[in-house]
């Protein structure tokens, strides 16, 4: 047993540490749906928009960090946006950090899955009420998503994230819309 562990530490040390001159770092906005919930029945859906910055390690392994800016609001009264009424009012800065695996292709399609550290804090103001509340919460997040490179430093993609927090603060499931900056060294020959 120990010899396999030895054999599959060093494949996978070769695999991560080989590859500079392919690798692709990657900086940009990205924006979508957010879906809040937990596990006492309380569930909303609103939007977000982030900004990202994932700096290349490696061929294979990039760092993750991403800041994002989750919104949620709702009518009171109705179960519409758009009537005038008192509104429910949620914000969740988010600040994500960890490794993350990318597949290149044909060196225009990147797949990536990452997970790691999440840092938010959700402020809300109630209707009706003058104070508003707000908790810090830790959490664990799992990201999911590809680009597609349209022109050599652009690229365009979709991304699912799952965040789990710690505590007070709703879990998050997000599906985003990616535009992003595209980096690739020049190969040396």
């Amino acid at each position: 047993m120990k010899k396999l562990l030895a054999i599959v530490f060093t494949l996978l040390f070769t695999i991560v540490c080989s590859g500079e001159e392919e690798r692709c770092s990657y900086a940009g906005f990205s924006a979508g749906h957010s879906w809040f919930h937990d596990y006492s029945g309380y569930a909303k859906s609103g939007m977000n928009v982030s900004l990202f910055y994932e700096p290349s390690i490696n061929r294979y392994l990039s760092i993750d960090n991403a800041l994002f800016l989750h919104l949620n609001w709702k009518d009171s009264e109705s179960e519409t946006l758009f009537d005038t009424g008192k509104k429910d009012y949620y914000f969740m800065p988010q600040f994500t950090i960890g490794p993350r695996a990318v597949m290149q292709f044909f060196n225009r399609l990147g797949v990536f899955l990452g997970g790691g550290l999440s840092f938010s804090v959700g402020i809300q103001q109630l209707a009706g009420e003058s104070g508003v509340s707000a908790s810090f919460s830790p959490g664990f997040y799992l990201r999911t998503g590809f680009d597609v490179a349209v022109i050599r430093f652009l690229a365009l993609g979709l991304e699912v994230k799952y965040d789990w927090s710690v505590v007070q603060i709703p879990h998050l499931l997000t599906f985003n819309f990616r535009i992003s900056y595209r980096y690739m060294p020049k190969q040396q020959n």
